[in-house]
């Protein structure tokens, strides 16, 4: 969180002064995340380098990384918990810095460099130190994987095509925005990930010119089956699934944000009923979506498990009442 933190490998334990001098260092610097009021971008450089990290400033007064960014984190949440990938190729000695998790979709950015062994072997590095810079950084969740975390590197399609077809049957489950950090593809959806129906879904109802004031609220509306038509985006409006927290509202004009007023589950990511569809409407779960997307089959639905039923209502019937009144309430039928 916040950035301005620095991740150094080396192939001895880093103890003293003296010891530094001889110990061959991986250094991957993060640097603080810009700030989100002022309208000109201003970012420090990111980094990789080898040698000594305590030289770290005057690394950053010389210039004298070997690869770098001033822009790592433009297009960034940066409100909150960022997830970073240092990706090690002992093969063929090269080391990539890059985002992932839901920053991955909007930066594609990485910092990469082929380091010659003579400088830096790969298959040295046993130790890993990570330190911080003027203020405290808070870090969770650090893993060392030795292979690629899927849930880590959503796929999605960067030159997706338009489709005219606006059936619910040809595109099932397209409004699907989010991936959970536990959920992977159902059986029903394996020929298109989550984060291409994304970019298919946003870019067929961007690509009409739709009048917010014109669209009348959709009578069915959260459970309603075709939110991936065109035809009927274009007449009626739906309520968002992430509600007020969505950060899409802005290309959105056939959604709805209005807050959802209830409070966060006691158990909130760690809950076991993240597939019941009314309890998930009932309480709010961090990182996850207020409503379900209705599956195409509803109650006729064969598809049992639990990675399907956290992402598909199945006519559950969530109904929103009370707009007007902040007390919302929810009834589920």
């Amino acid at each position: 969180m916040h950035g301005d933190v620095m991740i150094t490998l080396s192939n001895e334990r880093i103890d003293t002064v003296e010891s530094r001098r001889h110990i061959q260092c991986l250094v991957c610097y993060i640097a603080e995340t810009p700030s989100t009021t002022s309208s000109d971008y201003q970012e420090s450089y990111s980094y990789l380098n080898y040698g000594d990290p305590f030289q770290h400033a005057s690394i950053m007064d010389r210039h004298s990384f070997l690869a770098y960014s001033n822009t790592f984190h433009r297009n960034c949440n940066v409100d909150g918990f960022l997830n970073y990938c240092l990706k090690l190729e002992k093969n063929t000695n090269q080391v990539t810095l890059s985002h992932a998790g839901p920053n991955s979709i909007y930066n594609y950015e990485t910092i990469s460099h082929k380091f010659t062994k003579s400088n830096i072997d790969l298959n040295d590095l046993n130790y890993i130190h990570v330190s911080a810079g003027s203020h405290q950084v808070p870090i969770r969740n650090m893993m060392v994987c030795f292979h690629q975390v899927p849930d880590l590197h959503p796929s999605f399609e960067k030159n997706f095509k338009r489709n005219s077809g606006s059936s619910s049957q040809q595109k099932p489950h397209s409004s699907d925005r989010c991936q959970s950090a536990t959920a992977a593809k159902s059986t029903d959806d394996k020929s298109q990930s989550t984060f291409s129906k994304l970019n298919q879904f946003i870019g067929g109802i961007l690509g009409s010119d739709i009048d917010k004031e014109k669209l009348r609220p959709c009578s069915n509306s959260i459970n309603c089956l075709q939110q991936t038509s065109n035809d009927h985006c274009n007449r009626y409006s739906h309520p968002c699934r992430f509600s007020e927290l969505c950060r899409n509202q802005d290309k959105e004009p056939h959604l709805t944000h209005e807050p959802h007023r209830v409070d966060i589950c006691l158990h909130d990511r760690s809950c076991k009923r993240l597939d019941d569809a009314s309890h998930r409407a009932a309480y709010r779960h961090t990182d996850f979506p207020d409503f379900l997307v209705p599956c195409r089959d509803q109650r006729a639905c064969q598809n049992r498990s639990t990675e399907h039923r956290m992402k598909y209502s199945h006519g559950e019937n969530v109904e929103r009442r009370g707009t007007g009144d902040k007390s919302r309430k929810y009834f589920f039928l």
